[in-house]
């Protein structure tokens, strides 16, 4: 009985990130996330100066946390400690000039590690850029009578972790088929913290909060932050998981039934031409956007393909 005690509360520590050295495991885990991920994309042909990999594997991942702030005039916690750097520097060389880059890139256990790691950051990040744009509209009604401002904290921490791979990739690379996941899970995590974190009064809030009271013992003794914080984490760290390729893999996403039927309800099936039941349309749901460097590439090919037909 003990043993089916302990699992559930270690389980709960660990999604909340309520354990020992948990900000410099996650930030250090985040940073192995985007050394792989310019390893095995845009640097898989290892034709790449060295520098301009280490850049981009620093915008990959943190390049939220970098850009975002700006937008409400934050300082960039990036330059505030000295911890991130090094990480960055530790686990780019570790991903590309060692053994544990094999490790890192190939093998279940090594991909496991930094994909439930590094989604406990962006976790963690989610929630806390809720609560930064929320300070700075606290006590302000929304335009339309509600009793909280609810765009602006949303869209925030949504932005944070879509503006990386936009920065990267490019705003037509990463958006070409879509919605990427990122922006989907993103909205849908940061409005449930939003209102069962900050919306004290509203019709919203209280029914979140009075159905997971009417379960006993659903909580664990979690306040209304750390509980928002478990719901966030299990969802991201479960769906993480089924994205890896052992799984159902990168394009799996659970909100596709729901983006089908609101596509439908709105009559949004045909979209510039576009029919969203068909492949092109289905790949939105894909979490991996494509290399904008290969997408270039593509271009080209087209194009000289077309030249020769044409001589």
């Amino acid at each position: 009985m003990e043993f089916l005690q302990v699992v559930p509360n270690a389980l709960v520590k660990y999604l909340t990130g309520d354990f020992p050295y948990a900000a410099e495991a996650v930030s250090f885990f985040m940073a192995i996330f985007g050394a792989v991920t310019v390893a095995t994309k845009r640097n898989k042909d290892r034709k790449m100066h060295w520098f301009h990999a280490l850049f981009l594997s620093a915008c990959v991942g943190f390049g939220g946390a970098i850009f975002t702030p700006w937008l409400l005039g934050r300082p960039i916690p990036l330059f505030l400690s000295d911890m991130t750097v090094p990480f960055i520097f530790a686990a780019f060389y570790l991903v590309n000039f060692t053994p544990l880059g094999f490790i890192f890139c190939e093998t279940f256990l090594g991909r496991l590690s930094w994909v439930c790691l590094s989604t406990l950051f962006k976790a963690q990040g989610c929630a806390a850029f809720v609560g930064f744009a929320y300070e700075k509209v606290a006590g302000q009604p929304s335009y339309w009578g509600y009793d909280i401002m609810i765009v602006g904290p949303i869209l925030f921490a949504t932005l944070l972790g879509n503006m990386g791979p936009m920065f990267v990739f490019g705003m037509d690379g990463y958006l070409q088929n879509g919605m990427p996941w990122p922006f989907q899970q993103g909205i849908c995590m940061a409005s449930f913290y939003h209102f069962f974190v900050n919306d004290a009064e509203g019709i919203i809030g209280t029914t979140l909060r009075s159905m997971v009271d009417s379960v006993p013992g659903l909580r664990f003794g979690l306040s209304d932050k750390k509980f928002a914080l478990l719901v966030l984490s299990t969802f991201m760290h479960t769906v993480a998981v089924l994205q890896m390729p052992y799984f159902l893999g990168p394009t799996f996403n659970p909100l596709n039934p729901i983006t089908t039927i609101l596509c439908k309800v709105f009559f949004m099936e045909k979209y510039y031409g576009v029919d969203s039941g068909s492949a092109k349309s289905k790949s939105v749901s894909a979490a991996v956007p494509q290399d904008a460097g290969e997408a270039s590439k593509k271009k080209k090919k087209k194009k000289n393909g077309n030249k020769e037909k044409t001589n």
